[in-house]
């Protein structure tokens, strides 16, 4: 996962913000980015709970669609986590879904990006717990586009999102739990251990474009079996 750029809008990764002061609740002085603090992002809604039904999805803050961010953490030691973010129903090793590792894995919503459907989060075991938090913001947040899909001849590369270059980011996790995939962003066709290639690891591996960094060719993915599932967004 990346991390955040210190002074870059991800909303807009062209756009540098300005370091202002401003005063907080308790009267101290802080410096903030232009466009965050109270006018940019609000109080975060907290969501978290656990499995009612161990096999069963569930939907996460109430079916309220957290359109300016969320993030889930997995507090089980032993048992993993999957989310999806789309509107369907999570399931483990599913193309669509994202894997929250036993032990503290977690999964946050890349800056300035929201959902756009209702999350829900399985878990194998009743009584699994969870962590997880959305948050508001004053200007709309980026709606992400899903492109999930799975391989459909295994070591050869097929194109994401039908072509389409994302227009300001993306994001590529990997449920399959045994077999790596690797992206090319750069317009070429994505190979397997190959120069221009990105890897995702098997088992919730993941890959977003760095903040500051906007695409400028279209994504290929290739995997070595047919049929092996992805999640990806674009926004």
């Amino acid at each position: 996962m990346t991390g955040v750029i210190a002074g870059l809008d991800r909303s807009d990764p062209t756009k540098p913000r300005a370091r202002e002061l401003a005063v907080d609740s308790q009267g101290r002085l802080v410096v903030v980015m232009s466009g965050e603090g109270a006018a940019g992002a609000g109080a975060p809604v907290d969501g978290s709970g656990t499995i009612a039904v161990g096999g069963t999805a569930q939907v996460l803050f109430g079916g309220v669609v957290p359109d300016a961010g969320y993030a889930i953490y997995n507090a089980d030691p032993d048992n993993d986590l999957w989310i999806n973010d789309t509107g369907a129903a999570a399931a483990p090793n599913a193309a669509g879904t994202i894997r929250l590792a036993a032990g503290g894995g977690g999964y946050e919503t890349p800056r300035g990006v929201g959902a756009a459907a209702a999350v829900s989060i399985y878990g194998a075991v009743t009584g699994m717990a969870f962590t997880a938090r959305r948050w508001t913001r004053d200007t709309p947040a980026l709606t992400p586009i899903d492109g999930s899909g799975t391989i459909a001849v295994g070591g050869t590369a097929q194109p994401l999102f039908n072509g389409a270059i994302p227009a300001t980011g993306f994001a590529i996790y990997n449920p399959d739990p045994d077999n790596d995939l690797w992206i090319n962003d750069g317009g070429g066709n994505a190979a397997i251990a190959g120069a221009g290639s990105i890897r995702i690891p098997a088992g919730g591996g993941g890959y977003e474009t760095p903040a500051d960094m906007v695409p400028w060719a279209s994504v290929s993915i290739v995997g070595a079996v047919t049929g092996q599932k992805f999640t990806a967004r674009r926004w």
